[in-house]
């Protein structure tokens, strides 16, 4: 009797089949086909795991005992679940799944807990009210199954009330390279283990939004940049402990902002006897995000003790000792009152910042080949004027990236003309009213048949926060789907530009194609700020 065709075919090709299906319902639904397939689309469905509240957590805990394999098919775990001492006032889910709601603390609880620094912290924070938390027996059951996660290397912890376990967590996942913190809370040092964050084996570090516990509520309230308004609060000054993840001896990609001043804590240390800085810099250290704290709505985002002069000279004395950095970001402005140090960065290949701050790091680099310009002027003629500059000592860049005011179409016509050699282009304005669809239909003959080598083009608007909308068409709503009118575009432009391989004119959609030509194909983007033009 001959053999079913899926019998013919190996377990492991079926499981890399699996794992190129990233709709969830679509494996859900392959699980359902039959006992095998059963098997290897458990494990494809979670490869990578994300527990946004405890609920979610102990609904998926009972899975990993049907295989005994699928801990070990883990490769990503995002986390957003924390616990709290059993009488706090919130919601609590035990191990069944079952809501345990405590509206004040028992009698026998402590009677000093409102003056405890994590309570005031959960208020100020707004956590008390906005979360609900696992109980503790359902929080170790969580650990103990991360820690049998072996294989996973990456791992994201988000608006987590971080504990002491977690930083054990942290040391004991031997194939563990990307670490992610983000909107964390985090206990004093006093309240952690003493561990030796320079034996970690992470390759990629991110620190962002990072929250103290606070001491002291004052009674009124200020207006922060953004007009949202917060109470005033005496908070912990030393993260250090957190801070010192940075230390990971092979790291060669760190991602901060202003609320995790490594390089003045960890990296550059002022030594105010000997008046010169200690480094502990990583030896292979290449790419250094530096982007500005991001305002969540709901989310209190108080300034903390000294991140307004953040980054300071330690900046620069981090780029005097780091010869091995190719990759550099920085929302920021450079240091004031300090001139730019003279030969460094040497290997630097790409870099993102104000047209004032590259024009001030980036000249003199003949290994540049890639530049993104932030926040760049309203006026057209000082972006043109940026452009002409950069262009100069950049003649031959592959890469580049403009975020404007408005669209202007000299902006296209200064690209073509100063940077004949590009690769990949992406400009983004913040208001509408893009270019319009008569500039559109003849980008082919007017601007990229002077970019013979340009193979990814994005023009877009910027999307308010980080998830585009995803309208049905561009500018003719007479076409069946926003990928037949995006390949009315793009196709006539491949005459005029061979390479072309990728098209983007929304922030939701793009169209792609192989570097062998073929059929274009659409695909639904997420929204990176200029992060993919350095891929």
């Amino acid at each position: 009797m001959p053999s079913k065709p899926s019998e013919d075919v190996p377990a492991e090709m079926w499981m890399q089949i699996f794992e190129s299906i990233n709709n969830p319902v679509d494996l859900h639904s392959i699980i359902l086909t039959c006992r095998r397939f059963y098997s290897y689309a458990l494990r494809s469905l979670h490869r990578n795991v994300v527990w946004e509240n405890p609920r979610e957590v102990a609904s998926n805990l009972p899975s990993w005992d049907v295989d005994p394999h699928m801990a070990g098919e883990v490769q990503t775990l995002e986390v957003q679940v924390s616990t709290l001492f059993p009488f706090y006032p919130v919601n609590f889910y035990d191990r069944q799944g079952n809501m345990i709601f405590n509206p004040r603390a028992p009698e026998n609880g402590p009677s000093d807990f409102e003056n405890w620094p994590l309570t005031k912290s959960l208020i100020y924070y707004n956590l008390l009210r906005r979360n609900s938390f696992a109980t503790d027996d359902l929080y170790q059951t969580m650990i103990n199954r991360i820690l049998t996660f072996t294989n996973m290397h990456s791992l994201t912890f988000r608006k987590v009330v971080f504990s002491d376990r977690l930083f054990g967590v942290i040391h004991a996942l031997p194939a563990l390279r990307k670490l992610h913190l983000e909107l964390c809370l985090f206990p004093g040092r006093n309240n952690t283990t003493p561990r030796n964050h320079a034996e970690l084996q992470l390759t990629d570090l991110t620190l962002l939004n990072l929250r103290r516990r606070v001491h002291h509520i004052h009674g009124f309230d200020l207006l922060d940049a953004h007009g949202n308004g917060h109470q005033v609060a005496d908070m912990d000054d030393d993260i250090t402990h957190v801070l010192e993840l940075a230390l990971a001896p092979n790291l060669r990609s760190l991602h901060i902002d202003s609320t995790a001043d490594v390089l003045g804590r960890v990296f550059c240390l002022w030594n105010p006897h000997t008046l010169q800085y200690n480094f502990n810099i990583p030896q292979n250290l290449e790419r250094l995000y530096i982007t500005r704290k991001k305002y969540v709505d709901g989310e209190v985002q108080p300034q903390f003790m000294g991140e307004q002069f953040f980054p300071d000279r330690a900046l620069y004395a981090l780029f005097n000792n780091c010869t091995t950095l190719t990759h550099l970001a920085l929302a920021h402005q450079l240091p004031r009152h300090s001139p730019f140090p003279p030969n460094v960065l040497s290997r630097l290949r790409f870099a993102e910042g104000t047209a004032e701050a590259l024009m001030i790091i980036t000249p003199y680099r003949p290994s540049v080949i890639g530049l993104s310009i932030l926040h760049a002027e309203p006026s057209a003629m000082s972006i043109l004027g940026s452009l002409s500059q950069l262009s100069r000592h950049h003649p031959n860049l592959e890469m580049l990236a403009i975020e404007c005011g408005n669209w202007d179409d000299e902006i296209m016509h200064a690209v073509c003309q100063l940077f004949p050699a590009l690769k990949r282009l992406k400009i983004t304005y913040l208001r509408s009213n893009g270019p319009s669809e008569d500039t559109i239909v003849s980008f082919g003959p007017h601007f990229l048949s002077r970019l013979k080598h340009l193979r990814s083009i994005a023009i877009h608007e910027a999307p308010r926060g980080i998830y585009a909308t995803h309208p049905s068409s561009l500018f003719d709503p007479t076409f069946q789907s926003i990928a037949d009118e995006l390949k009315e575009f793009a196709i006539p432009w491949n005459r005029y530009c061979p390479e072309l391989r990728e098209v983007q004119l929304h922030a939701g959609w793009k169209i792609t194609r192989g570097y062998d030509g073929g059929q274009w194909n659409l695909e639904k983007v997420k929204f990176v700020p200029n992060e993919d033009l350095w891929v």
